[in-house]
């Protein structure tokens, strides 16, 4: 299958019957978002040809499904949305996280596994994790998990109703998109053995039918026609197995910075006999078969051998970029190799800017498979490593750029087979590469009469010696006959009353550069005097005597009004007298406002202003009115009047006020700004909620929420983030997390942990309730439990790992009772029924049940 296939989706967001809503229920652009990252991810990983577009979208509603019944839960959301299972569409049911985390959804997200790539399919998520929304997917795209198996010794074992002794752990390939969900894990690259079975990418996994050796690119695959991964048939068992590099790529370099840890390298795979459609990966250095070790590669220079021992794959290199690997089918032996040899007849050219061709002849393989060759340019003798151009085993010529022009450069060649590299050739002759000269800088042209002297400063000649220099002459915009000159100065006579440029350009062995062009000159020729004239007789101007004007009328002045006593004018305004004397207007909608705000505003002190966007003020003794289009007259005074001016008037991200102060509980008040809320209080102070934290404060219920009023700020935090201070604990906002309160005792062990600058990071859940009055929050760095009798401690780490596995604090472990503590060794942390230990020197961590 080569063509796109765009996927449609239908999703709905349902509560199921018996779960709570959450405290922030998710926003549709949320899944929205979530939908384009799910399907910007299968894009990238199949050279466009998966992608998934939005069809039908119903807001949340309340389901007469239970979560566990997710067939009647898809059932009803098809009829909603009008999803048909037809090929190529999917269906989406957005849960509550409450559902996950409460234990009434006994998955994170459960989709149907699909046939094929075209298949239909239904599934449900509790989050808008992205790596969820692609893993589920994934499901429908008729892919199974991404599993692990451990053992003691052996890196394969035979599948026979089960892995016996070995441990096998649902989800363990950290690397693949199959396995985890997390900000993570489950960001990695699709593995072969899911390139595979999509089909989408003809020759990026290759089928290996014969022993030899082969070389692999690191994943991703880029549709680039390279080869990513190997599939290979063991003789004996018919079982297929996958070799692929995990390497630099921006999505496994996201997998790596992990907490897990896992380690880059060459991973072997294999078609999972537990799981129907799913890849379980091998452990290439089996150290036990603790499910916390997450190096599953095969060293370079080691083999791993399949179950039936027909089957060897042994990695020769491996780097960030390929690996060289030899693979060995049945019990042959491989044959004696050694290194390459020289390669010979080396010759170089330099035609172009900056670079050099470099031919050569092949050397003897010696046994092996050459799979690249490197080229090193040196300068007098001095090799180049950073200008070294690598290029395949087959290749007997190559291109080097990046030289200096001028300087001179010899070129050696060397190969590289399963066993290393080989001896390097006899240096080429040298050769100098080197460009056309610069572009000569503005000329400056200097007339002197009729003739015009050009001078300009000589440019870089770029490796070849400048030969001569194009004069260029132009009168009135039309070019004349060239003048050649070697040096850097040209005359040239001009014509009077023309305008005249000159363009100068540099010739070397090269060519001729970009040309320059001066200022424009123009000769004048002088212009005899005029002859004297004699100066006219100017009569005397006749003078008429002034006329007295007609007195004017006098209008008596009004009588002074008294301060304060207003008079109605016909327009509806009204005028006052200000303290100072002054006649003061206020326009009818800004004297409503006044009238309503009391005697408190006191008299008018001026007019109003004109301010920006058609807006308006006008201040009283006791405060001000702000009027603007749509939104009305309203008074800001008081505590909310300071911080209003501190923060820049209507200018600051606050913009127009929008209603009045407004009383609230416990004396307090709140007053609407165009960019949020001024809130005021007697025991907090006065201060603004706004953006992301405004919206959260708002589902939260205001200041009648636990939080009560603000205490702060918004107060910039690390990584572009901001906590706001409240009454009742702290508000976190960051682009990646959102906006989550913290508090009470959860709240206390964050503090005394640092903060967001902990190892916990930054929230990114509310806290979420849990069984026996239990509580959870998620940080980037982990989790902390609260319940009443056993206080507030983190889970992270290793330990997260193995509590995750076993199911949280519903699976045989219960909540966590301590916080992790240094033993002999390692670390340990105790919980109901039980404790966790980590072992310095081995990594493991192991159980102690009780």
């Amino acid at each position: 299958m080569n063509a796109a296939v765009p996927h449609k989706v239908s999703i709905a967001m349902a509560v199921p019957a018996g779960v709570a809503q959450d405290a922030a229920p998710v926003t549709t652009p949320q899944v929205q978002t979530a939908l384009e990252q799910a399907s910007d991810y299968w894009s990238a990983q199949t050279g466009g040809r998966i992608s998934f577009t939005l069809g039908a979208i119903v807001p949340w509603y309340t389901s007469t499904a239970t979560c566990a019944d997710y067939s009647s839960l898809w059932s009803e959301a098809a009829k909603r949305t009008g999803f048909t299972y037809a090929p190529d569409e999917n269906l989406i049911v957005v849960v509550p996280a409450r559902g996950y985390y409460s234990g009434a959804c006994d998955s994170y997200g459960k989709g149907t596994i699909g046939n094929t790539v075209h298949s239909s399919g239904a599934l449900y998520v509790t989050d808008v994790e992205p790596s969820l929304w692609a893993h589920e997917l994934g499901h429908n795209l008729s892919l199974g998990h991404a599993n692990a198996l451990y053992d003691t010794t052996r890196s394969d074992v035979v599948y026979s109703g089960s892995y016996g002794a070995s441990r096998w752990v649902n989800y363990g390939d950290v690397w693949d998109v199959m396995s985890y969900s997390s900000s993570t894990i489950g960001h990695g690259n699709l593995g072969a053995a899911g390139q595979d079975r999509l089909g989408v990418l003809p020759g990026g996994v290759r089928k290996v039918v014969t022993s030899g050796t082969y070389r692999i690119d690191a994943l991703p695959v880029a549709d680039d026609g390279a080869v990513h991964g190997l599939k290979v048939t063991d003789p004996a068992t018919n079982g297929s197995y996958f070799v692929e590099l995990r390497g630099d790529s921006r999505a496994d370099d996201l997998v790596a910075s992990d907490w897990r840890k896992p380690t880059k390298g060459v991973l072997v795979t294999k078609a999972d006999g537990a799981e129907a459609h799913a890849s379980v990966v091998l452990d290439g250095s089996p150290t036990g078969n603790s499910s916390s070790d997450f190096d599953f590669t095969v060293p370079v220079g080691s083999t791993m051998d399949s179950a039936s021992g027909k089957l060897h794959v042994t990695v020769i290199s491996a780097d960030g970029r390929s690996a060289t690997v030899r693979v060995v089918l049945g019990d042959a032996d491989a044959p004696t190799v050694t290194v390459p040899g020289a390669p010979s007849s080396v010759t170089a050219s330099a035609t172009t800017s900056g670079t050099a061709s470099v031919t050569w002849t092949l050397g003897a393989a010696n046994g092996g498979t050459v799979t690249e060759q490197t080229v090193t340019p040196a300068v007098d003798g001095v090799p180049q490593p950073g200008l070294q151009t690598v290029v395949p085993g087959t290749a007997t010529s190559a291109t080097v750029s990046g030289l200096t022009n001028g300087t001179a450069y010899t070129f050696t060649v060397k190969a590289e087979n399963e066993k290393g590299y080989g001896a390097a050739s006899t240096p080429s002759a040298p050769v100098t590469p080197a460009d056309r000269p610069g572009a000569v800088a503005t000329p400056v042209a200097v007339l002197s009469g009729t003739t015009a002297t050009i001078t300009w400063a000589a440019p870089q000649d770029n490796g070849a010696a400048i030969t001569s220099y194009a004069v260029t002459p132009s009168r009135d915009g039309a070019a004349l006959a060239p003048i050649t000159t070697r040096t850097t100065t040209a005359t040239a006579t001009v014509e009077a009353g023309a305008d005249y440029t000159f363009s100068v350009a540099a010739t070397n062995s090269r060519g001729t550069g970009t040309a320059g062009v001066s200022n424009v000159v123009r000769y004048r020729p002088p212009v005899a005097p005029p002859p004297a004239v004699s100066p006219p007789v100017v009569e005397p101007p006749v003078v008429t005597p002034p006329v007295a004007p007609a007195p004017t009328p006098v209008t008596p002045a009004p009588a002074p009004q008294t301060p304060g006593n207003p008079v109605r004018n016909a327009d509806g305004s009204t005028t006052y007298v200000a303290p100072s004397g002054a006649r003061v207007v206020v326009a009818a909608d800004v004297h409503a406002a006044y009238t309503a705000a009391g005697p408190g505003l006191g008299l008018p002190t001026g007019d109003a202003l004109a301010l920006t966007r058609g807006g308006s003020v006008q201040r009283f003794e006791g405060g001000l009115i702000y009027t603007a289009p749509a939104l009305g007259a309203h008074v800001v005074r008081g505590a909310v009047e300071d911080l209003f001016a501190a923060k820049g008037w209507e200018n600051s991200s606050l913009g127009y006020p929008t209603s009045d102060a407004i009383a609230v509980k416990g004396s307090g008040v709140v007053q609407r700004f165009q960019g949020g809320l001024v809130y005021s209080a007697p025991t907090a102070g006065t201060h603004e909620v706004r953006g992301a934290i405004g919206e959260a404060f708002a589902a939260r219920g205001w200041e009648n929420s636990t939080l009560g009023f603000p205490t702060s700020e918004e107060i910039a935090t690390k990584a572009g983030g901001v906590v706001q201070r409240y009454q009742g604990g702290l508000m976190y906002w960051t682009a990646a997390t959102g906006a989550h309160d913290v508090r009470g005792s959860i709240g206390d062990l964050y503090a005394a942990r640092g903060w967001e600058n902990s190892a916990a990071g930054y929230p990114t859940s509310d806290e979420i309730p849990l069984r026996d009055g239990g509580r959870v929050q998620r940080f980037q760095g982990g989790l902390t439990y609260w319940t009443p009798a056993l206080g507030a401690h983190d889970v992270s780490g290793s330990f997260g790992v193995t509590y995750a596995v076993e199911g949280w604090e519903g699976s045989r472990w219960g909540y966590p009772r301590s916080d992790e503590y240094a033993v002999p060794g390692g670390v340990r942390q105790d919980y109901e029924h039980g404790s966790l230990s980590w072992d310095r020197a081995t990594g493991r961590v192991t159980q102690s049940p009780r």
